[in-house]
């Protein structure tokens, strides 16, 4: 054999290897939930391991599947409309699992998942008393179809320990009784509740009743009470709430847009809130907020320099609505620890070498850099940029120096950048599966 030919079977012999990889558990989701279609070895391929799979576009599967699939951890499949008894049997072994397609179970079929911990049948618009007292055995259980239940089927439903019934809009004091005793309890779709329920409801440990979209001071007084609670529908609440609410220490309040500085302050003294939902705040609260070690303002488009000033002192802080900042307002935030300015989608050279300070900073709005601009970011502990869908050799050369990177927006990497990227082989980027091979190739090497 002449070197040309046996150059030519070399090659042939390494393309016959490398089409002999194994696809890795989230290259077979994808192509699964691309055909609509599983075969048997992708099946199996993905039982191997406890993971966390959604094969949502599935309408119909196989005994020997669902047998393959029983391993999985977690599983969603939402698609398909019907299941056989062995089929229930088999998903029974699954820890949480999703199956809101289903319209209709056999009670064969309830008895089987009911072993599942955590079960979502959220497709179903009605059920029989025996099959909620089967369901119920589970520990968490979502029948978001219902919109409605009896006093019989909410006493069953009481002994679950999480309970999601997001389609109920209105419940008697009997049912509100029979459900305040599960720990965990999600009411999404009442819009309102009377004095006497929300006493009742005082009893659970974690309560969602964000379909409300006001409540009273009476209402505010019980519900104070509980030790999670979640309001999120609120677009604003009295002084006088805020000061009873604020006596335990998780409220979610995310709905609001404004508060009065009275308000931020009454609220701060006691609790840790989330206020995504703020659009604008004034220099007072930028004070009072300052306190927290880790504050969430993504709904703000807009900031003062002495509001930045402020919120400087907080250790994390998210202004993921921002669209632009000053030079000054990139000082004052330079001395958080660890700050997200997602809506940025460009930067000045200046404010790239003011920012370099911090120990971890998200850019994900960006979608270009310059060269300058690399240079002051690289050294930054942990650095987000998934923005951005291109590298040049030099920007990748330098981004090797970011202890944590991640660059989940490339669509394209060519062996000198990934080369450049892994140079520390305890600083390899985050990318897209797609180019993972490319980045374990030079991890190896």
């Amino acid at each position: 054999m002449n070197s040309i030919s046996k150059l030519l079977a070399i090659c042939f012999i390494a393309v016959l290897l490398s089409g002999c990889e194994e696809p890795t558990p989230l290259e077979i989701v994808r192509k699964v939930n691309a055909s609509g279609t599983i075969t048997d070895n992708q099946a199996e391929m993905l039982g191997n391991g406890k993971l966390i799979v959604e094969l949502n576009s599935l309408t119909t599967i196989t005994d020997k599947q669902t047998e393959s699939l029983s391993k999985l951890s977690s599983l969603s499949l939402n698609g398909l409309t019907y299941i056989t008894d062995k089929q229930a049997e088999s998903l029974s072994k699954v820890s949480s699992l999703e199956l809101n397609g289903l319209t209709s179970i056999t009670d064969q079929q309830a008895e089987s998942l009911s072993r599942v911990r955590n079960l979502y049948l959220n497709g179903l618009t009605s059920i029989s008393d025996q099959q909620l007292a089967i369901l119920s055995k589970a520990k968490g259980l979502g029948l978001n179809g219902l919109t409605s239940i009896t006093d019989r089927q909410a006493e069953l439903l009481s002994n679950t320990t999480t309970l999601v019934l997001n389609g109920l809009t209105s419940i008697t004091d009997q049912q509100a009784e029979s459900l305040s005793r599960v720990r965990d309890l999600y009411l999404n779709g009442l819009t309102s509740i009377t004095d006497k329920h929300a006493e009742i409801f005082s009893k659970c440990d974690n309560l969602c009743l964000n379909g409300l979209i006001s409540i009273t001071d009476a209402q505010a007084e019980s519900l104070s009470k509980i030790k999670h609670l979640s309001l999120a529908g609120l677009t604003s609440i009295t002084d006088r709430q805020a000061e009873t609410l604020s006596k335990y220490l998780n409220l979610n309040l995310m709905g609001l847009t404004s508060i009065t500085d009275k308000q931020a302050e009454t609220l701060s003294k006691y609790l840790d809130f989330t206020l995504y939902g703020l659009t604008s705040i004034t220099d007072k609260q930028a004070e009072i907020f300052s306190k927290y070690d880790d504050l969430s303002l993504n709904g703000l488009t807009y900031i003062t320099d002495k509001q930045a000033e402020s919120l400087s002192k907080v250790s994390s802080l998210k202004l993921n609505g921002l669209t632009s900042i000053t030079d000054q307002q990139a000082e004052s935030l330079s001395r958080v620890r660890n700050l997200y300015l997602n809506g940025l989608t460009s930067i000045s050279d200046q404010q790239a070498e003011i920012l370099n300070e911090l120990t971890e900073l998200s850019l994900n709005g960006l979608t270009s850099i310059t060269d300058v601009q690399v240079k002051s970011l690289c050294y930054i502990p942990v650095l987000c940029l998934d923005g951005l869908t291109s590298l040049t050799d030099h920007q990748a050369k330098n981004l090797s120096n970011v202890g944590q990177l991640s660059l989940l927006g490339l669509t394209s990497l060519t062996d000198t950048q990934a080369k450049s990227l892994v140079k520390y082989q305890y600083r390899v980027p985050k990318v897209v599966s797609e180019l993972q091979p490319l980045i374990d190739k030079y991890k190896k090497q």
